[in-house]
């Protein structure tokens, strides 16, 4: 385990030195997490708007190639099996059918 941290250190130097802010989270709890990235997306970060694609996908074909972050939503009920939200197309604005439902 510990050769593979070192392999990918050694591969990801190269991309290191391109960044502009990077963050060791090897001990940090969800919460530290949290407030670090915060504190990282306040400053030169937080003249810019950050760019957020949700993309539905199947898991059987695969992640996509270029997702940062992937969450499995799968518990998630259904909307397609939620009565009052069958007939919905989700281009609605808030205080639509969802709102404060599932928060």
């Amino acid at each position: 385990m510990v050769d593979g941290i070192r392999e990918e250190r050694k591969r990801l130097a190269p991309l290191r030195k391109l960044a502009d802010e990077w963050l060791d989270t090897s001990d940090m709890t969800v919460h530290e997490l949290r407030e670090a990235f915060l504190a990282v997306s306040r400053g030169r970060l937080g003249q810019r708007k950050p760019v957020v694609t949700l993309l539905s996908f199947g898991f059987k074909h695969g992640v996509p190639a270029d997702a940062d972050l992937v969450f499995d939503v799968r518990f998630l009920p259904n909307p397609h099996f939620v009565g009052g939200l069958r007939k919905e197309d989700g281009t609605r604005p808030p205080g639509g059918a969802l709102s404060g439902r599932f928060a």
